[in-house]
């Protein structure tokens, strides 16, 4: 059900953008271990994964790349890259959506999930120890930004982590064809202490669904 559930997020994400038709779609699947989450898209497109595991794909119609995102050579523009549950692992996210952007079509879509562990340790919990960046909602939307995407879906929502329910932030954006100057806007270490500190923020973050998924 939880799979179900995140392919869902990237099907209703390329459909808003993209709309069915007849058109195959080059897709690519970054971090994506054995395409689990993409192998749903096979009759949309040809589905790349670039990921360093030695797991093959779950479908063989999937084409694996086993190098590193920001070293892989493709052979085509992309017109969705998929992100999901990587950018927490990367210590210069700015940098893999540059790599993205360099990567898609103009009418390319990005589309990212990642988790919202602000306030975790004030409920006596440990993050995952391999994470090195994190986010709130304007966090990622000003990275996105600066990295000339227009995104229009960033939300704090419910998601999961294998079986287990958390909250997640997911990002929807679109590539900005015509760039024009780098945007100057927050996207670091201060406008994420801005965000913990925002008490129009905690009002959101400590809803009681949020709350609980935290717990």
């Amino acid at each position: 059900e939880y799979l179900i559930k995140r392919q869902k997020f990237i099907t209703e994400s390329i459909e808003l953008v993209l709309p069915p038709d007849n058109k195959i779609l080059n897709i690519l699947d970054v971090g994506g271990g054995d395409g689990e989450i993409t192998a749903h898209l096979i009759d949309r497109g040809k589905i790349y994964l670039t990921d360093v595991s030695t797991n093959d794909p779950i479908h063989s119609d999937i084409i694996k790349v086993s190098e590193l995102f920001d070293e892989a050579d493709f052979p085509v523009k992309f017109d969705v890259i998929i992100m999901n549950h990587v950018l927490e692992h990367v210590f210069s996210p700015m940098d893999f959506l540059m790599r993205a952007n360099s990567l898609l079509t103009d009418n390319g879509v990005i589309i990212i999930e990642v988790p919202f562990e602000l306030y975790t340790p004030l409920f006596g919990r440990i993050g995952d120890w391999k994470h090195v960046a994190y986010f709130s909602t304007s966090v990622l939307r000003n990275f996105l930004l600066k990295a000339q995407f227009n995104p229009f879906h960033v939300t704090l929502s419910t998601g999961y982590y294998g079986t287990r329910e958390i909250a997640v932030i997911r990002a929807v954006a679109t590539k900005v064809t015509n760039p024009t100057d780098p945007i100057d806007c927050k996207s670091g270490y201060l406008q994420l202490l801005f965000d913990i500190l925002n008490v129009k923020a905690l009002t959101l973050y400590f809803s009681n669904k949020i709350r609980k998924l935290l717990s």
